[in-house]
C-alpha cells in the first residue's frame, strides 16, 4: 500500500532544492540507490531484515516516467509514488524538484515528515547495487552462468536443509531422552524417599519389639539397608548418564542452530542471486525450468484468496495437474496451502512467527511470496513424505483456460 503525502506548503515548511552534496549523483544511472525496473517484490527481498532508515528507488509499475520510493521504517516497508509532471519530481504537487535525485538528496538530508506525518525518517541507508564480493563477481556473469550458479545455490541450500532436518530429528530425539531420564530420576527420589521413611517407621519397631523378635527385625533391616544403597548407586549411574546425554544434546542443539543460520543465509543468498539475474534481464525473473512459477508474472493475486475456504479449493483444484496450489485463510492458523498432488487435494497448514513455514522451526520466510518462491524450487516432502512435489501452477491463474 502507497502512503499519500500531504500537499506541501504548509506552514513553517521551507523546501530548499539545491542544497545538494558535492559527492552526490548527477544522474539517476549514477545512483547506487536507484535499481530500475525491479518488481515490488524483488524491492521486498533486497530490504529484508534492513535497518530503519534503509531505502531505495525502483521505476514505477505505472511507466509515466514514475518512480516508486521504498523506505523501511518500524521493521516494514513504507512505499511512496514519486510523480513527475511538466520536468519536475515530487511526492505531491505543486512539484519543486529537478530531478529524483534532486528530490532524494533533499530527503537525505531532511526528515519526511513534512510531506507526511508518520514519516518521521531521513533516508539513512541506501541499498547498493553496487555490488561487492561474491556479488560483484556475480554481476559480471551472463545469464547462463548466473542460471548455473542460481542451480548449485538451489542444490546447495537442499542438502544443508536436509543435513538441517537429520539434526532437527536428532536434536528431538534426545529431547524426548532427557524427558524420559528425568521422570525415571523422579522414581528414584521418590523411592529412596519411602525407603527412608520406611527404615524410621523399621526403627520404632525395634524400639518396641519382643526380645525374640529383635533379630528377625534386625535381618530386615539390614536386608532393607542394603536395597536403599543399590538403588542409591543406580540413581548415581543414571546421573552421569543423564548429564552426558544432556551434553551431547546441547551440542546437536548448537549444531542445528548453526545449520538453521546457514539455511537463513542461503536462502538469502538465493533471493539476492535471482534479483541480479532480474536486474540483467531489466526486471525479467527468469525459469530456470525446475519451477513453473514466474515471480514477475506470477504475483499473489494468483495464488492467494483470503474468501477461499477449504470446500472452495477442493472444488476449484479438483482435476487440475499435480502442483496446482492456492493459499487460504484457515480457521486453525493464519493460512493453509492446497495443492494437488497424485489426483488429490491435500491441504497443509502455514503458521507464523517471526516469519511464515510449515513447522517450527522453520518459520524462516518473511512472506508469503518468500515462502511461495522457495517451494517453488525445493519440494514440501521435507515436510511430508508423501507430498513429493513443488509448487507448480498458481491456480487462480487459471481459472479461465484449462491447464495442460
Amino acid at each position: 500500500m502507497y502512503i499519500s503525502c500531504v500537499p506541501r506548503g504548509q506552514p513553517g515548511i521551507t523546501f530548499i532544492t539545491s542544497n545538494i552534496a558535492p559527492d552526490s549523483p548527477t544522474s539517476l544511472k549514477q545512483a547506487e540507490w536507484y535499481w530500475g525496473a525491479i518488481t515490488r517484490e524483488n524491492a521486498n527481498t533486497l530490504m529484508r531484515d534492513k535497518q530503519g532508515g534503509t531505502f531505495l528507488v525502483r521505476d514505477a509499475s505505472t511507466g509515466n516516467n514514475e518512480y516508486t520510493l521504498t523506505l523501511r521504517k518500524e521493521g516494514s516497508n513504507k512505499l511512496i509514488k514519486i510523480c513527475h509532471k511538466n520536468g519536475m519530481y515530487g511526492f505531491t504537487e505543486p512539484y519543486n524538484f529537478n530531478s529524483v535525485v534532486e528530490l532524494i538528496e533533499f530527503c537525505r538530508q531532511q526528515s519526511l515528515s513534512q510531506f507526511h506525518k508518520s514519516l518521521d525518517i531521513r533516508l539513512l541507508h541506501p541499498v547498493s547495487r553496487f555490488a561487492n564480493g561474491e556479488e560483484k563477481e556475480f554481476s559480471k556473469m551472463d545469464i547462463e552462468d548466473l542460471k548455473s550458479q542460481c542451480f548449485e545455490l538451489d542444490r546447495k541450500f537442499a542438502d544443508v536443509y536436509d543435513e538441517y532436518d537429520k539434526c532437527l530429528k536428532k536434536q528431538l530425539n534426545y529431547s524426548a531422552q532427557l524427558e524420559r531420564g528425568q521422570t525415571a530420576l523422579e522414581c528414584f527420589n521418590e523411592t529412596l524417599t519411602w525407603m527412608g521413611d520406611h527404615l524410621k517407621l523399621h526403627e520404632k519397631f525395634i524400639n518396641e519389639a519382643q526380645p525374640h523378635e529383635i533379630k528377625k527385625l534386625w535381618r530386615n533391616r539390614e536386608h532393607l539397608i542394603l536395597r536403599r544403597n543399590w538403588v542409591e548407586s543406580a540413581m548415581l549411574e543414571h546421573k552421569e548418564s543423564l548429564e552426558n546425554l544432556l551434553q551431547d544434546f546441547r551440542a546437536v542443539e548448537r549444531e542445528c542452530s548453526r545449520l538453521l543460520n546457514d539455511v537463513t543465509l542461503l536462502d538469502k543468498s538465493r533471493g539476492k542471486l535471482r534479483n541480479l539475474l532480474a536486474l540483467k534481464l531489466r526486471g525479467v525473473f527468469i525459469d530456470f525450468d525446475i519451477a513453473e512459477i514466474n515471480l514477475q508474472e506470477d504475483g499473489p493475486s494468483l495464488w492467494l484468496n483470503e474468501q477461499c475456504t477449504r470446500e472452495d479449493a477442493v472444488k476449484l483444484l479438483t482435476s487440475k495437474p499435480d502442483g496446482t496450489f492456492l493459499i487460504r485463510k484457515s480457521s486453525r492458523g493464519p493460512y493453509a496451502l492446497s495443492i494437488v498432488f497424485n489426483k488429490e487435494v491435500q491441504h497443509c497448514l502455514i503458521h507464523k512467527s517471526k516469519g511464515y513455514g510449515f513447522a517450527e522451526p522453520f518459520l524462516i520466510h518473511s512472506t508469503l511470496m518468500d515462502l511461495v518462491s522457495h517451494y517453488s524450487l525445493n519440494s514440501l516432502e521435507v515436510h511430508n513424505d508423501c507430498l513429493t512435489t513443488t509448487l507448480k501452477y498458481p491456480a487462480l491463474k487459471y481459472l479461465n483456460r484449462p491447464l495442460t
